[in-house]
């Protein structure tokens, strides 16, 4: 073991044998299981990300956040990263276009690419030091199925040469958003979300980072669709609308303190609808590239 290792393994034994004093609380029962599980990734050297941690033990855990938020803890309390846990990052988002990743400690550079335009897995940023990017624009899209649809068009259409294509599939992981926040300063940044409570959110997400990782937040990322006038544009006869939940009414609320969005989001009340990125994405190819061009016109050069 390295000596920052013989540390950590250290310090949590002394901290397991302190909350075996009081096993009350359900709490201190997650804390303990998860030490055993970090003392031991410390010693046999191996890495977890945090979904896996959370199924070595799902009947203590109980929830993933649980997880995620008691390694946040111990990180803070050790004064130590994740990383140095070793708990590496959840790779969930994908990318369609090519990108050139530095590793940490080292000069030696892996360049990953879409043949075919074929999604690729991020890679873990948490052993990324620089990104080598080359694209004035990057689209982020909300929804995997949706990021299919507009790279069936790569090659038909002008307006997507040049773009960068980042799914972070639903609420984006933390490793899609350090991939974003390594290259905000290089390019612009824009997203394809739902125009619904819950898109919004995640389009929040990115932009002001969540609540368990604030720092990962990518300030310069605009929403360039589902927008209000993409939904006046569209009759509301001709399908794709959808009633209002009582979640979504309750996110409505919750995200109220935004003022950019609360337009959006008036709207969205007031008529009670919402509609889903795919009602405008299963068109016909020639609607669809139409659709594409003028929501991407909305992008910062």
């Amino acid at each position: 073991m390295t000596s920052t290792s013989t540390k950590i393994s250290k310090s949590l034994r002394y901290s397991t044998l302190k909350l075996l004093t009081d096993l009350k609380s359900r709490t201190l029962v997650v804390r303990i299981r998860l030490h055993e599980i970090i003392i031991e990734m410390q010693e046999s050297g191996i890495s977890r990300n945090e979904r896996e941690i959370f199924y070595m033990d799902v009947n203590v855990f109980r929830t993933q956040t649980t997880v995620k938020r008691m390694i946040s803890s111990i990180a803070s309390e050790l004064r130590v990263s994740k990383y140095e846990l070793g708990v590496r990052n959840t790779l969930k988002g994908t990318f369609i276009g090519r990108l050139t990743f530095i590793k940490c400690g080292s000069l030696s550079a892996m360049e990953i690419c879409s043949p075919e335009n074929t999604p690729q897995l991020i890679p873990d940023m948490s052993k990324v030091k620089e990104v080598l990017c080359d694209y004035k624009k990057v689209l982020v899209v909300e929804k995997d199925t949706i990021l299919q649809r507009i790279a069936s068009e790569i090659g038909r259409e002008r307006c997507l040469e040049g773009v960068l294509l980042v799914c972070g599939r639903g609420y984006p992981c933390k490793n899609t958003m350090l991939l974003l926040k390594m290259i905000e300063n290089k390019t612009t940044i824009s997203g394809f979300f739902d125009f619904d409570p819950f898109g919004i959110h995640i389009f929040c997400i990115y932009k002001h980072g969540s609540r368990m990782d604030p720092d990962t937040r990518v300030e310069t990322i605009t929403r360039i669709g589902v927008c209000v006038e993409d939904a006046l544009e569209r009759n509301k006869w001709e399908g794709g609308f959808l009633e209002l939940s009582d979640h979504d009414l309750k996110m409505i609320d919750k995200l109220m303190k935004f003022k950019d969005l609360a337009s959006d989001l008036l709207f969205l009340k007031k008529t009670n609808k919402k509609i889903e990125m795919e009602a405008f994405f299963s068109k016909t190819s020639e609607e669809l590239r139409h659709f594409l061009c003028k929501a991407l016109r909305r992008m910062k050069n």
